[in-house]
């Protein structure tokens, strides 16, 4: 048995007072704002638009490192704070620009601004810091690695890593003119 259905068709003909309609495929812009980032896939919130996240030149700023007294062999009491931050597509990673050595300090803050291109979803982001006192061996104390970089890190802005009580804290936006 074969059922009937009434099929109802509805038209829109000139809807908004006869203006031409714009075509299906044109860009959509969608706003936003830093603070509230609404965009979706591999977008985020440029100068209050979705703009590609990649490739795009990004800014570190607010580098902040805390290292705790006695957590390395120093033979002066205090670490020589090597920060670094890095970039490789997706490797080898190299730094970005020379930062300076801080000599005996256990806490850090670097306002940057430290500026790096990432140029695709395969760019890895290395944010870290070592102890280079020259009366002994150099030591890693922490490495914050993002491989590879994802929007949504990029969205969130903000990010922080720790090795027990070694943390390094920093923000990560697009760059803009």
């Amino acid at each position: 048995m074969r059922a009937n259905l009434p099929v109802w068709v509805v038209a829109l003909l000139g809807c908004g007072g006869g203006g031409a309609n714009p075509p299906v495929d044109a860009p959509v812009v969608q706003a936003c704002t830093a603070s509230a980032d609404t965009c979706t896939g591999d977008y985020l919130c440029v100068a209050n638009a979705c703009a590609p996240a990649f490739p795009r030149a990004y800014r570190v700023t607010d580098f902040v490192i805390h290292v705790p007294a006695g957590f390395t062999n120093d033979p002066d009491g205090k670490p020589d704070l090597a920060p670094h931050v890095a970039v490789g597509d997706p490797s080898p990673i190299q730094d970005v620009t020379p930062i300076p050595v801080s000599k005996n300090t256990l806490d850090l803050t670097l306002p940057g601004p430290f500026d790096l291109a990432l140029m695709s979803s395969a760019t890895s982001l290395l944010v870290g810091v070592d102890d280079v006192d020259p009366a002994g061996t150099p030591m890693v104390l922490l490495d914050c690695l993002d491989m590879p970089v994802t929007v949504e890190m990029l969205r969130a802005g903000t990010q922080s890593c720790a090795n027990g009580p070694v943390t390094i804290s920093f923000k990560l936006a697009p760059r803009t003119p």
